[in-house]
């Protein structure tokens, strides 16, 4: 984990895994529409970002009525 006291991140140079970690849940299916039409989710590594440019984070609360509908 980057020591964010002493120095600025250089976020260019730093692996995704080591500001987030490295576990995460995507949504299931191969294409943009499978994972549109589904709520089934599965647990992936990090290097499922490989070769990405940008990659978008969803934070939610299970308490939350909107964030339950976003998923």
């Amino acid at each position: 984990m980057p020591d964010f006291t002493t120095a600025p991140v250089k976020v260019l140079d730093t692996r995704i895994e080591q500001i987030i970690g490295e576990r995460f849940i995507q949504k299931c299916g191969q294409t943009e529409r499978e994972r549109e039409e589904t709520s089934l989710t599965e647990s992936v590594s990090s290097e499922c970002f490989q070769g990405l440019k940008y990659v978008g984070l969803f934070f939610s609360a299970d308490w939350c009525p909107p964030c339950k509908h976003m998923l």
